[in-house]
């Protein structure tokens, strides 16, 4: 989304379309945001790889599911020829969901849709998707669209809480 918005070196939008960006765990600079075992790894050819990869010409949330799969298995791969160790990049399972220590073996930090709903609405602002948002006389997003939110939710939350 962020490299077909040409705001992928805009740290306002990297805060919310990547994990971690100025947290102790994650990462400080778009160098970081990509980290791999290989002395000579190349984050120009990198993304260059990406894109060649994921053969997408129009941004990720247009795609329907089955595209976002096989994108996603495609970028996988990539990491993985790589040398990829850590990939902050895009909102992933973490963005909702706090890692502890015992990883893989943690559940959700959040319990409740309405704990949930907060940490969307965090990156979904009225700024930045106003169609999460009910309109006023002037057009301008005023509450939360409850409906709206819940469909979203359903299709992208946490299955034990989508229900």
């Amino acid at each position: 989304t962020l490299i077909h918005a040409e705001a992928s070196h805009n740290n306002e939008c990297i805060k919310c379309h990547s994990l971690g960006l100025n947290n102790p765990n994650g990462f400080n600079s778009k160098k970081n945001i990509i980290v791999s075992k290989t002395k000579t790894f190349d984050h120009e050819q990198y993304w260059k790889e990406v894109a060649n990869q994921m053969k997408m010409t129009y941004p990720i949330r247009e795609a329907d599911p089955k595209q976002r799969q096989v994108a996603s298995q495609n970028w996988i791969k990539v990491d993985e020829k790589m040398g990829i160790t850590h990939n902050f990049a895009n909102v992933q399972c973490l963005n909702c969901h706090k890692q502890d220590e015992d990883h893989p073996n943690w559940g959700p930090t959040y319990t409740s849709k309405e704990d949930y709903q907060e940490k969307c609405l965090a990156c979904h602002t009225q700024d930045q998707s106003p169609e999460w948002y009910d309109k006023n006389a002037k057009g301008l997003a005023t509450k939360l669209n409850q409906q709206y939110f819940d469909e979203k939710f359903k299709e992208m939350g946490c299955p034990k809480l989508a229900k």
